[in-house]
């Protein structure tokens, strides 16, 4: 018997209106979703962060090794790599996401 696939949606808590896909979730943080995400995903999700004007992020570039560098309005650099699968944990950003799956 074939079962399908379970498909992964988060959100993040400060915009539950807009579902993101994952690739698949990692061990929740402090209670927290840890989404894994394809780059087109990311780059979606981060498109979305540097438009709200009430936000903390100004600026992001993925360059041609897959390193996502990701800047807040004070300067300060996150840095996403690429696991050996080409995707991206969003766990070590601290940011708050929600497993939608779960709403």
């Amino acid at each position: 018997m074939e079962t399908a696939l379970q498909e992964h949606w988060f959100v993040l808590d400060s915009c539950p209106a807009i579902p993101y896909r994952a690739a698949r979730f990692g061990a929740d943080w402090n209670g927290w979703a840890t989404p894994v995400i394809t780059a087109p995903t990311l780059a979606t999700l981060l498109l979305e962060v540097i438009s709200d004007p009430n936000g903390s992020y100004r600026a992001f570039a993925i360059d041609e090794a897959g390193r996502c560098t990701l800047q807040d309005h004070e300067g300060h650099i996150d840095i996403l790599t690429r696991d050996t699968d080409g995707l991206y944990d969003l766990g070590g950003l601290g940011w708050t996401f929600r497993n939608r799956n779960d709403l």
